[in-house]
């Protein structure tokens, strides 16, 4: 079964500065599939992250849900990576990935995390694809103008219909 992989972040720097317990990244991504077309067998979230120093932690999550968990003990700061299956997370369309990543409390230094993760999806038939977050916005602007003109040549039937 043919394969796509889905950058949703490469080598993303998160910088939690000493005042601060907890900084996040997140991005929204389109990944649509033909349903009728394209069946999904396998998507896998991979993740790497690697803080700057230990004694800290990263939450991973999609669509508002959690789906892995990091830490670091004091003097750990090693590359740390996790391999998830979320098939029964993903969605057809929109999917927010959201990356946060914290101190603990006795932590007063800033500490920078490097982040890099990845979509993997197997599927057979048409291959999914990834729409540019604009794309959306591009439709609903068209719905827009479009509903406006239904608007605007409906007042101007009205208007003809009253000069009768």
């Amino acid at each position: 079964m043919p394969t796509k992989t889905y950058e949703i972040f490469r080598n993303k720097e998160v910088v939690v500065p000493w005042n601060w317990s907890k900084n996040a990244v997140s991005i929204a991504k389109d990944i649509t599939w033909d349903e009728k077309n394209t069946t999904i067998s396998s998507v896998k979230l991979r993740t790497t992250i690697k803080p700057s120093e230990g004694y800290t932690k990263a939450w991973i999550e999609l669509n508002y849900t959690e789906v892995g968990f990091m830490s670091w003990v004091l003097g750990d700061n090693s590359l740390k990576s996790s391999e998830v299956d979320i098939i029964g997370s993903i969605v057809n369309g929109s999917n927010f990935f959201n990356i946060v990543v914290a101190k603990e409390f006795a932590n007063f230094n800033t500490v920078s995390f490097i982040i890099t993760e990845q979509v993997i999806i197997e599927y057979e038939g048409t291959e999914p694809v990834e729409r540019p977050s604009f794309m959306k916005y591009l439709e609903y602007g068209a719905i827009g103008i479009g509903a406006t003109a239904a608007v605007v040549v409906a007042v101007g039937t009205l208007k003809e219909e009253k000069k009768k």
